[in-house]
């Protein structure tokens, strides 16, 4: 053990207990298992049963989603402190299976959505800008935050049904954005999917042939992935800001 250990050490993300080098124990390294595709929806990568009840039921702008994990009582640490609690170095956990699952799409462009500049001034972080950032380089595409978030309301706070109606009014493509054929756009949590559907939609509009969204966490209702406790789902309500 080292010195510097002795006197600072490292804690795991999820469990929190003390552990010889930062990252996460052996315990919850277990626990944080990619999600399988299989049994799931191409599109939307929704578990199936009788057909896929998302992409039957809407219109679905995006070409495909991956989600990486489940969101749940183990891994809600880990967005929490990602997001709110400046641990940037956690974005190590994610990017080789981001990379991964882009290996697969013919991507030219990444990009992620702004929360606006009220948001920036409270949180200036967005662990997603890193990511794509850090994916950018790896894929050698251009990469930008071409979605802003333009209404102050939370989209977390806000009905299942509703979110999909309100969205039009709460986003808009920026300047950085650059028209290509293939787009992946990298989200934290994908909830409901509204967000990367209306995302996708402006992308289309604006010329984009092929939308794909990547996002680091799914979390959603119904029981297809997640339920959380009353606990956790006051935690975790802010995530989706």
């Amino acid at each position: 053990m080292s010195l510097l250990h002795l006197y600072s050490p490292s804690l795991c993300s999820i469990c929190e207990i003390e552990i010889e080098n930062t990252g996460l124990c052996p315990s919850c390294r277990l626990h944080l298992q990619r999600l399988d595709g299989q049994g799931r929806c191409a599109t939307c990568f929704s578990r199936l049963d009788d057909g896929c009840s998302f992409c039957s039921s809407r219109n679905v702008f995006f070409d495909t989603y991956r989600a990486l994990y489940a969101l749940d009582e183990t891994t809600a640490p880990l967005i929490r402190k990602l997001k709110f609690e400046n641990e940037r170095w956690l974005i190590r956990l994610f990017t080789d299976a981001i990379c991964d699952v882009m290996s697969s799409m013919q991507v030219r462009r990444i990009g992620w959505i702004s929360s606006g500049k009220l948001a920036h001034r409270i949180r200036p972080y967005q662990p997603v800008a890193d990511l794509a950032q850090y994916a950018s380089k790896r894929a050698g595409v251009a990469c930008g935050a071409d979605i802003m978030k333009i209404k102050r309301a939370k989209q977390s706070a806000a009905r299942y049904e509703n979110r999909f109606f309100d969205l039009p009014r709460s986003l808009r493509l920026t300047a950085s954005f650059e028209k290509v054929d293939h787009y992946l756009l990298l989200e934290d949590i994908f909830t409901t999917g509204a967000t990367a559907n209306e995302s996708a939609r402006l992308l289309k509009r604006a010329g984009v042939k092929e939308v794909h969204v990547i996002s680091l966490f799914q979390r959603q209702r119904d029981g297809l992935v997640w339920t959380p406790s009353q606990e956790t789902e006051r935690e975790t309500s802010t995530f989706s800001q």
